[in-house]
């Protein structure tokens, strides 16, 4: 969502039920949406056992020629291998590998 069109992020964070999957799990439309401000400015999203307990992503938008949003690198591990102090180090390498992606799907 965070690297979607605003029309189709708008359209997206109104579906949500933003049900508790662990307690982790964002349950607020406001802090919602300012998770997904903050994985755009840093190129990379997070998933810090939100959805699964004990297990951690990292990921990164993959963009056409279009600038559409069409995939997405994604690391996804138990989170002792991906620990949240590792987060900008992981996120930088798979920004890197969606860039090449994006690079040359445009080219």
């Amino acid at each position: 969502m965070a690297f979607a069109a605003p029309a189709e992020r708008r359209q997206r964070l109104g579906g949500q039920s933003l049900q508790r999957r662990t307690p982790p799990t964002i349950t607020d439309p406001s802090a919602l949406v300012e998770n997904l401000e903050q994985a755009r400015r840093q190129g990379y999203t997070t998933d810090d056992a939100e959805d699964l307990e004990g297990v951690h992503c990292v990921a990164a938008p993959v963009f056409d020629a279009e600038k559409c949003l069409v995939a997405a690198v994604v690391i996804t591990g138990p989170s002792y291998r991906i620990p949240a102090e590792k987060y900008s180090e992981f996120g930088s390498m798979v920004a890197a590998v969606a860039a090449r992606i994006t690079a040359r799907l445009t080219n």
